[in-house]
C-alpha cells in the first residue's frame, strides 16, 4: 500500500512539474491529465487492496498452521521418548525373568541378554549346559551343530561338560581370572569339542572384561577363524570393536562393525553395532 501511495505522490509530482513548464494557456488540459492518472492510481488501489488483504490472512493462516504442526510435532516426539523408556523398563524386567528360568530349569539359553560391560553387547548369563543325560545320543555331531562321520567325530564327554559348567560359574560369580585359566584348559583339553567354539568367545570375553584389550582381540579374532559357523561370531565382533574403541584403533572398529552389520544384518549383535556406528 506505501508503494501505491508513492507511485501515486511521485506520478502527481511529474505532471506538477511539468504543468509549471506549461504556459498558463494550457492549464486545462494538464488539469485533465492529473485527474485522469490520479483516477487511475485510484481504481489500481481498489483492485489492489482486497488482494494484498487476502495474501496477508493467507499468510497469517500458513504461520498458524505451521505452529500448530510444530507443537504437534513437539508432542509426539515426547510420547516416542516416554514410550521408549518405558519400552527400556519392559525389556529389562523381561531379561530378568528370562535369567531366572533359565537358571531354574538349567538349559542353556539360545542367546540371551546379560549383565551389560562397558563399552560392550550384552553377552547374556553364562550359559548352564544340561547334564549329558538329557542330551541323549550326541555321537556325530560336531562343532556348531554340524554333522559329522568317522573317527574323531566330537561328541560331550561328562568331564567336558563338567569342566565347561565350573568355568561358566566362575565366570557366573565374576572370578575372571579363574575362568579365563578354566575356559584356556578347556580349549587345551577339547580343541574339537562341541562347546569348543564357546569355550574360546568366553575366554576372550574374560580378557575383556579383566580390561586386558589387547588379548581380548586376538582370542575374539580366533574365534572368527577357527569358528567362522559359530553362533558367538556376530557377538565376538561386536566386542572386539569395543576392545579396539578402548585401544584407540577407532577406524578399525568402525570398518569391523559395519562388517558386521553386512554380514549378519538380522542379529541381535547387528541391531548393537549399528546404534554403535551412529554413536561414532
Amino acid at each position: 500500500m506505501r508503494s501505491i501511495g508513492a507511485i501515486t505522490v511521485a506520478v502527481v509530482l511529474g505532471v506538477c512539474l511539468a504543468g509549471c513548464v506549461t504556459p498558463a494557456t494550457n492549464t486545462e488540459p494538464v488539469a485533465n491529465s492529473v485527474y485522469a492518472t490520479h483516477k487511475i492510481v485510484r481504481d489500481m488501489q481498489k483492485d489492489l487492496a482486497p488482494r494484498v488483504t487476502q495474501l496477508n490472512e493467507t499468510a497469517a493462516d500458513l504461520s498458524a498452521r505451521v505452529e500448530e504442526n510444530d507443537v504437534q510435532v513437539r508432542a509426539l516426539k515426547s510420547t516416542i521418548e516416554e514410550n521408549q523408556v518405558a519400552l527400556e523398563a519392559m525389556q529389562a524386567r523381561l531379561d530378568e525373568i528370562a535369567e531366572v528360568l533359565y537358571r531354574y530349569l538349567q538349559v542353556t539359553p539360545p542367546s540371551g541378554p546379560a549383565a551389560a560391560q562397558p563399552g560392550a553387547i550384552d553377552v547374556g548369563p553364562p550359559e548352564v549346559v544340561p547334564p549329558p543325560d538329557s542330551y541323549g545320543d550326541l555321537s556325530g555331531v560336531g562343532p556348531s551343530g554340524t554333522a559329522t562321520e568317522g573317527p574323531g567325530a566330537s561328541s560331550l564327554s561328562s568331564n567336558a561338560v563338567t569342566d565347561f559348567n565350573d568355568a561358566l560359574r566362575s565366570l557366573d560369580t565374576q572370578d575372571y581370572e579363574r575362568a579365563l585359566a578354566q575356559f584356556d584348559g578347556f580349549l587345551q583339553r577339547y580343541p574339537n569339542n562341541d562347546y569348543t567354539h564357546r569355550a574360546q568367545f568366553w575366554k576372550a570375553e574374560c580378557l575383556y572384561r579383566l580390561k586386558r584389550y589387547d588379548e581380548a582381540v586376538v582370542e575374539f579374532e580366533k574365534l572368527r577363524a577357527n569358528f567362522p559357523n559359530s553362533d558367538k561370531v556376530p557377538l565376538s565382533m561386536h566386542n572386539q570393536a569395543a576392545a579396539l574403541i578402548s585401544l584407540g584403533q577407532r577406524d578399525k572398529a568402525i570398518e569391523l562393525l559395519r562388517l558386521l552389520v553386512e554380514k549378519y544384518p538380522v542379529s541381535p549383535a547387528a541391531v548393537k553395532a549399528k546404534s554403535a556406528l551412529e554413536n561414532l
